[in-house]
Order: structure tokens, then C-alpha cells, then sequence
């Protein structure tokens, strides 16, 4: 049987609401080479090793205020420093389309107007240029980036996710 390595383990703060396990598990399925994990009552140190054993590069965590997705932090798990924050306005999932989950297993770039966004999606595998059904847009609109997983048919196969804030931890 031929398996994958997984390059990112998705995972959220302790007693996830039911929007934010949504979102979990839209990620879960448009992020090549991801495995999402319920944190439950698991600490960060928990879940690092369970990275490790598992040799992840990323632990993708998303933080939520009132319920709702709020912040993502991925990070670099070998170092285990964090590369970067996203600060998430908004989200709509698949449910809130009443939309089914599929896994996806290759996604390309198809608009980005918003640049800074280019070395996160290179990290987490979603920076493929060729052969592809499914599209990442990333559109600026107002002071907010909207990010949005397409099909070619234009038919949504992940979260749009609005972010107003980026931060690259990278070289700092």
C-alpha cells in the first residue's frame, strides 16, 4: 500500500465549537498531505509529539473567539517556532452551503492579489501550477483578503476564508 507523508497536522484550541470543527475539516480536505487532529484536552507539548511521531513539518492551529475561527498559526514543528499568523475576520464553510466534503489531492494558484500569502501556500503544498481541476483565489476586497477553493466549474470545494492581517515570522 502506498502512503503519504504527512507535511501538516491541522488542530484547533481546546473544546472546538462545532463551526470551528467545520472548519477543521474544510481544510482537512483542500491541504495535500494533511491530517486533522481533535485536540480535545491534549496541550500544545501533545500535540508536538504526536507531530513528530508522525514526522509533520507543520502544525496548522486555528484559535477562535466566540465559536468562531479567528486566527491561524502554522508551525515550523521541527523548530518549533511559528512562521505565520493569519487573522481570520470571517469564514464560510462547506456546511454553511450545505455543500459535501471531498478530498482534494491537487489544487493550483489561480489568482493571488494578495502577495504576501505566497510563502504560506508554498509551505503547505498549495502552489502547483499545471494539471489541475481545483483553483485558490485570493482576491483583495477592501482591506480584507478573500481566499476561496473552486472547482473549474466556479463550484466551491473548501472555506473562503476573509483575512485582514498576515504576518510572516520567517526571517524574524
Amino acid at each position: 500500500m502506498l502512503t503519504h507523508r504527512i507535511n501538516v497536522l491541522i488542530t484547533s484550541s481546546r473544546d472546538a465549537s462545532s463551526r470551528l470543527r467545520n472548519f477543521l475539516n474544510d481544510l482537512e480536505c483542500v491541504i495535500p498531505y494533511s491530517i486533522k487532529r481533535n485536540r480535545g484536552r491534549s496541550s500544545i507539548e501533545d500535540i508536538l509529539f504526536y507531530c513528530r511521531k508522525l514526522n509533520c513539518r507543520f502544525i496548522l492551529y486555528v484559535d477562535s473567539d466566540k465559536g468562531n475561527p479567528h486566527r491561524i498559526l502554522l508551525y515550523d514543528a521541527p523548530q518549533n517556532k511559528i512562521r505565520y499568523e493569519i487573522k481570520i475576520k470571517g469564514v464560510s464553510t462547506l456546511s454553511d452551503f450545505k455543500i459535501e466534503r471531498k478530498k482534494i489531492d491537487k489544487i493550483c494558484i489561480r489568482n493571488i492579489e494578495c502577495k504576501e500569502f505566497i510563502p504560506f501556500l508554498i509551505d503547505l503544498n498549495l502552489f502547483n501550477i499545471s494539471s489541475c481541476g481545483n483553483f485558490i483565489d485570493i482576491i483583495k476586497k477592501d482591506e480584507v483578503c478573500e481566499i476561496k477553493f473552486v472547482n473549474k466549474f466556479e463550484k466551491l470545494v473548501g472555506p473562503i476564508i476573509r483575512a485582514y492581517d498576515f504576518n510572516n515570522y520567517l526571517y524574524k
